[in-house]
């Protein structure tokens, strides 16, 4: 009977390696498992038109109908799947994601292309995101910066991609997306910045608004005029190399873009406003709603209050030492006319 020899040491070493390597692997694979589903398991439905709105919007007519004040969020009127502005369209996709028609939900060539180009630049100049994965994050998820909230984005993101059309998911991100100045949506973006609808924007116009969605709350006109044309000259640039702009057109449009003019907000009425806002706030029934109120303001009468304030002041003031006045001009009735808190609102 020959005699059992044991395996070299080196070779015994190896086989317990192996098996020790096999069971990480396996408990990795479990653990990751493990945390996927923790990840996912609260993932809320992609019904979208239940998804909660953002918080009330007042708007304060005075007597003649004409916009007061407005204050909170503002939404325009819903853009159609089938009716997209094209100019507005070309700008978003040529700048957000130039490869939204042919992606899942997720773009892997889009997100190499980002990696790449922030490694260039030495910091992060472009996002990986599809604007199915920013609708995911919009409609549906916090903005914290975490690995579980970027899983759930991307799980979202294909699962929008199999519910809806890609025209359905794009109208969706237009008229939810946030353009600065409490405008959320495409259609109130443009009556807020330039008194028209989504639908009558210039290329100039849209360039601006697409320009606007990197940084809403920066590259806005009403905030920083030269940051919002400087980023809008981005976007022409992106339209050029995605084949929506010829290089001819696209100087044209350079040259509309420092030249625009904002809508202005009505400067007069704010002590007013301010008080019927806060009167409209403690009403528990416009909580989370769009409320519109009338008013019994006349606008005339308000601003010949607020010129008698600034030239009495100016007058009189120095020499009976007087900084400030106030006046409330009311009817018999009670209904107030004009209201002038101060010498200067700001």
């Amino acid at each position: 009977m020959k005699k059992q020899t044991s395996l070299p040491t080196i070779e015994r070493r190896g086989i317990s390696a192996a098996k020790l390597t096999l069971s990480a692997i396996t408990a990795f694979g479990i653990s990751g498992a493990a945390w996927l589903g923790w990840c996912l398991h609260d993932l809320p439905s992609i019904e979208i038109q239940n998804a909660a709105q953002a918080r009330s919007a007042i708007t304060v007519l005075a007597s003649n109908g004409k916009v007061l004040a407005a204050t909170g969020d503002s939404y325009g009127n819903d853009l159609k799947a089938d009716e997209l502005p094209p100019n507005l369209v070309a700008a978003v996709l040529s700048t957000e994601d130039r490869r939204f028609y042919s992606h899942a939900g997720i773009d892997p060539v889009g997100i190499a292309r980002a990696v790449i180009q922030n490694l260039k630049v030495g910091g992060v100049e472009q996002g990986g995101s599809t604007i199915t994965q920013q609708l995911a994050k919009i409609v549906f998820l916090s903005s914290d910066r975490t690995l579980k909230r970027k899983v759930q984005e991307v799980a979202l993101a294909i699962a929008l991609e199999r519910r809806y059309s890609k025209q359905e998911i794009l109208a969706f991100y237009l008229n939810r997306a946030y353009f600065g100045e409490g405008a959320f949506g495409a259609d109130a973006a443009s009556r807020r910045y330039f008194d028209k609808p989504a639908h009558d924007l210039k290329i100039s116009e849209a360039a601006i608004l697409a320009g606007a969605l990197k940084a809403p709350s920066h590259y806005n006109l009403v905030a920083d005029r030269d940051a919002a044309v400087g980023r809008a000259k981005v976007v022409v640039s992106n339209m050029v190399e995605a084949g929506a702009l010829s290089a001819a057109e696209s100087a044209k449009v350079v040259i509309e873009l420092p030249n625009l003019t904002v809508k202005p907000k009505v400067p007069t009425g704010d002590y007013f406003a301010d008080w019927v806002i806060d009167q409209v706030r403690g009403m528990p029934e416009t909580w989370g709603r769009v409320v519109t109120v009338s008013t019994t303001l006349d606008q005339s009468v308000q601003q010949a209050a607020e010129s008698h304030v600034r030239a009495t002041l100016t007058t009189y003031g120095a020499k009976d030492k007087v900084g400030q006045a106030a006046v409330v001009v009311m009817t018999p009735e009670g209904a107030v006319r004009a209201m002038v808190g101060g010498r200067n609102y700001s």
